[in-house]
């Protein structure tokens, strides 16, 4: 027994000393690594999609310098993805890595785990805590957001991700349950709300997210604001790093795919103080506790309605900003809105962002969303603590909201369009309402069609800003509608949607087909696109803004297009549909959330990148184009009116 106790000992000693020499290189780096070490950051990486169709995960890690400070140590966890654009990550396991001077290298070794599972986060964090005992600790999360749904969507495991309760559960579940978290950031979209700020103030001191949809692109990082990290930085300075490195991220995707240098991508990022969560989510149940949704309901749903809502092109997402919401419902209950203000002044420490309309933290409001999804959100407030009044209050707005009400139909009180005096030469349209529709009229958007002349219609405009007058809902395609020059001068008018339009500019997209071709057949390839334009109304000029991928999976639209990667670029210029019926009246929108859909004609216009350009519509012949109003009442009904013609 004891010879073979020895034995054993031996051939231990033996395997421990191969394993040494084996290693000894990563060893020593390790150990020099460790050494002195007061900040830990961990990233929680999800490629999905992101990676597997652009290699924007492997991208932003291969950003980060091996030679970091030397008192920080970067741990990571990978997985989700269909493919990975590095050698070290595999689509098998979902291993832990630390970063060395030899990149990332495997410390743990482990199966293919679900990323969107809670007990895949707690574990991490538990391994993390054990393996690397610093000062301070950071957590990233990297994928995709989902606002108040959460975030880290998981591509191998049917897109499951973590929602609010699971990340709530994976933290109580760790060591940050007693010891916070110095700083979490969301490299993510939609995940600056104050419900996910909520759940994260029982265990971190400062919170980094985006109340806007985010952009991402393969020649680009942000996680390499981790290379600027010095031993002296507060967290409230890393996070902003963290801020200002996405800053720049949006500047180069200006200057690589941009046209223009104007600031036309809505891009949020705020740093935001945990420690005063808990008085900002007092003071919001308070404010809206006080407000009798009944007696106001009209009020509250015009202001809603006219609110800008993050992620606009998925409205079940229902994310507005807080701030805002606030200060326009604000004379229902004054005092207690401005204590509500002082508070997110008091919590927002730096906000980034290139419209005022985000202040900082959104907050969910139930109202373009389907049904079964606002049932969905409105139920996981059950999960975050401290919102019972404000539950209450978008329970009561959403079921007065959805409650039985006759809706108007404005098919009559057209008022005669007038001839505009401006240098080009049509007129504005213009629709008479009764006093009854003017107190229940929320908003109104309009398309202008071309007739065809063939029983079919080509939208050429659809713009989501109207003017009521009095009882006269009012609207004009003006210095406005565009067309597209091709090289050897066609003109085409331009089937464009208006999304912004300000002293400054009009922001517009239009949907386009980039083709590729190479030497075989296989080699070609159709994506279909998104394009936003940018006129300069001080230098008359368009110009290209950015262009992202849309093929129908809001997933993938964060990924920036370079045009000069293509052959062709195909627009849509002569496509007609029907849109009347056989009595005339018209038939519903052919347009939704920005995008033309129903049966028509489709015919294209293709160019080379570089060689078309915009110019605005003169309208010399004005006696083929048409709008229709969609008015939207308090109860987000919406009613058409019939063809008016442009005069």
């Amino acid at each position: 027994m004891k010879d073979s106790k020895r034995r054993l000992l031996i051939t231990g000693i033996i395997i421990s000393i191969l394993i040494i020499i084996a290693s000894i290189t990563t060893s020593i780096i390790v150990i020099i690594n460790r050494s002195g070490v007061s900040r830990t950051i961990m990233i929680y990486m999800v490629g999905s999609n992101l990676e597997s169709t652009g290699g924007l995960a492997s991208a932003d890690l291969n950003s980060i310098d091996k030679n970091i400070d030397s008192n920080t140590r970067v741990m990571l966890i990978a997985g989700g993805s269909k493919k990975w654009s590095n050698n070290y990550i595999s689509t098998d396991e979902t291993s832990i890595y630390e970063l060395t001077g030899a990149g990332f290298t495997k410390v743990k070794n482990q199966p293919k785990l679900n990323m969107g599972s809670s007990e895949t986060l707690s574990s991490f964090l538990n391994y993390v805590y054990d393996y690397s005992k610093t000062d301070a600790y950071d957590l990233i999360f990297w994928n995709h957001g989902g606002a108040i749904d959460g975030s880290e969507y998981d591509e191998l495991s049917n897109d499951d991700n973590l929602s609010l309760s699971e990340m709530n559960n994976a933290l109580s579940n760790s060591p940050f349950n007693n010891k916070k978290l110095e700083l979490v950031i969301f490299r993510t979209c939609l995940n600056g709300t104050i419900e996910i700020n909520s759940i994260f103030s029982k265990y971190a001191k400062y919170l980094v997210a985006s109340e806007e949809e985010t952009l991402g692109a393969s020649y680009t990082s942000v996680l390499n604001f981790i290379n600027n990290i010095n031993s002296k930085d507060s967290s409230k300075i890393v996070g902003r790093k963290f801020i200002d490195a996405y800053k720049k991220q949006i500047n180069d995707i200006k200057s690589n795919t941009f046209e223009t240098d104007s600031d036309t991508i809505y891009s949020t990022y705020s740093l935001v103080n945990l420690s005063n969560i808990d008085n900002l989510n007092k003071s919001v149940n308070e404010f809206f506790n006080d407000i009798d949704v009944t007696t106001n309901f009209n009020k509250i749903s015009k202001v809603r309605a006219n609110l800008y809502q993050y992620a606009k092109e998925e409205p079940s997402y229902d994310m507005v900003d807080l701030y805002n919401l606030v200060n326009n419902l604000k004379d229902l209950s004054p005092t207690k809105a401005d204590k509500v203000l002082k508070n997110l002044d008091n919590t927002i420490i730096y906000n980034y962002a290139t419209d005022a309309n985000s202040r900082g933290i959104s907050i969910y409001f139930p109202y373009n969303g389907k049904k079964i999804i606002k049932d969905r959100f409105i139920d996981l407030y059950n999960d975050i603590d401290g919102f019972n009044d404000y539950k209450n209050f978008i329970t009561k707005f959403y079921s007065i909201q959805s409650g039985d009400y006759k809706s108007y139909t404005y098919t009559s009180n057209v008022v005669n369009s007038k001839e505009s005096t401006t240098k080009n030469t049509y007129a504005d349209f213009e629709l008479e309402l009764t006093d009854e529709q003017v107190e229940t009229f929320a908003k109104a958007t309009y398309v202008v069609y071309k007739d065809l002349g063939t029983g079919y219609y080509k939208p050429v405009y659809s713009c989501i800003s109207t003017t009521l007058d009095g009882n006269v809902l009012k609207a004009s395609i003006k210095d406005r509608q565009l067309q597209v020059v091709g090289s050897n001068a066609e003109v085409y008018d331009l089937t464009a949607f208006e999304k912004e339009n300000t002293d400054k500019y009009i922001k517009y997209t239009t949907n386009v087909v980039l083709q590729s071709f190479g030497d075989k057949i296989s080699d070609f390839k159709n994506d279909n696109a998104v394009m936003t334009l940018y006129y300069d109304k001080n230098t008359d000029k368009t110009n290209i803004a950015n262009v992202v991928y849309n093929n129908n999976d809001d997933k993938t639209n964060a990924i920036a297009i370079n045009l000069n990667d293509y052959n062709n670029v195909v627009f849509s210029v002569s496509s007609g549909w029907k849109i009347l019926d056989d009595t005339g009246n018209y038939t519903g929108p052919i347009i939704e959330n920005g995008k033309v859909v129903g049966d028509g004609i489709i015919t294209g216009f293709e160019e080379k990148p570089g060689k078309f350009k915009f110019e605005l519509s003169k309208f010399d012949d004005n006696s083929n184009y048409y709008c229709v109003f969609a008015l939207t009442d308090t109860h987000n009904n919406v009613s058409y009116s019939k063809l008016i013609k442009l005069r």
